[in-house]
């Protein structure tokens, strides 16, 4: 199988994570670089996120590049709620191993498309401020990778941050709003994707917690709980003020967004808790499995917007 090699751009916290082990960890596919913007948690922090994983994966020599910290034209609204303060659940996690290569990832997206035209696929897991900052800069960017893949949005109109919005749109609606827009072969991967198959029964919730435990060291880890750190609870049992990751619409209103990153709309705890990192793994699935063949773009002097294709229904 031929090697495909990609630039991914995302807000790393938990479920991202996954995505950058599956696409290190995958044989046919060389991650080119890694571009950081914030989302789900601070800049800073999706950048400490980043790092560690692509330390503990295999990939601590990959390019990373620190982007924008805010969306494009409001204030940065985070997914820690979901995902905990720093991003990762509170995981007893290793120091990263460097720095950021570099702060401009923005110029590094339009260095690689001018200078490696058709080379890499650009996969985004994150609101799309860093594509629609170099966007802006160059309109035919995305002409210039060989396809894009976008984690974003809810074609069936059911969201995860409220009753309509997927959180990386609603992040930073303006910058979908650009990338959308732009000429370039786009797909996209929805939450209804997540929500449709990659949703965890009871039952498998049990399955994995037990992973790895025998029943005895359960109840000794239960007895002497005084004294062992304790496992965050999920979202679904801990009722959240804000779950974002709901398996369907309920009446409600719409919450405003608040001015002060926090939020005060209700919530009504789903039946079956879906499992958001399997977003980003079936997203990587969609990219290694589609078989399309990066090349160099034809050199028209103006290519008019693609349509957008949404990702197919893809069984667990």
């Amino acid at each position: 199988m031929a090697r495909r090699s990609i630039v991914i751009d995302t807000d790393t916290a938990s479920d991202d994570a996954i995505a950058l082990v599956l696409a290190v960890r995958e044989p046919s596919v060389d991650v080119r670089a890694v571009t950081v913007v914030a989302g789900n948690v601070s800049l800073d922090l999706a950048v400490r996120n980043a790092i560690v994983t692509l330390d503990l994966a295999g990939g601590a020599d990959i390019p990373l590049h620190a982007g924008r910290d805010r969306p494009l034209t409001r204030p940065l609204d985070t997914a820690q709620f979901v995902h905990g303060q720093d991003g990762m659940g509170g995981a007893p996690l290793p120091e990263p191993s460097r720095a950021a290569t570099s702060t401009d990832a923005v110029g590094v997206l339009l260095d690689i498309a001018a200078n490696e035209p058709g080379q890499h696929d650009l996969v985004t897991l994150g609101p799309l401020t860093n594509i629609a900052a170099a966007l802006e800069r160059d309109p035919e960017l995305l002409t210039k990778f060989g396809h894009t893949y976008l984690m974003a949005g809810s074609p069936d109109g059911v969201g995860n941050v409220d009753a309509l919005g997927e959180y990386n749109v609603w992040a930073d609606p303006e910058a979908a709003t650009v990338v959308f827009a732009a000429p370039g072969a786009k797909t996209m991967i929805g939450w209804n994707i997540s929500r449709t198959f990659a949703v965890m029964t009871d039952a498998e919730q049990v399955a994995l917690a037990a992973v790895g435990r025998s029943a005895s060291s359960r109840s000794t880890s239960t007895a002497t709980s005084s004294s062992t750190a304790s496992i965050p609870a999920s979202p679904a049992s801990t009722s959240p003020t804000r779950s974002r990751w709901r398996l369907r619409s309920t009446t409600r209103s719409s919450p405003s967004r608040p001015t002060n990153g926090s939020s005060s709309a209700s919530t009504v705890p789903p039946a079956a808790a879906p499992f958001p990192t399997v977003a980003t793994a079936v997203l990587i699935r969609t990219f290694v499995c589609s078989g399309r063949s990066t090349k160099p773009p034809s050199s028209s002097a103006s290519s008019p917007p693609a349509p957008l294709e949404l990702a197919p229904d893809i069984h667990r």
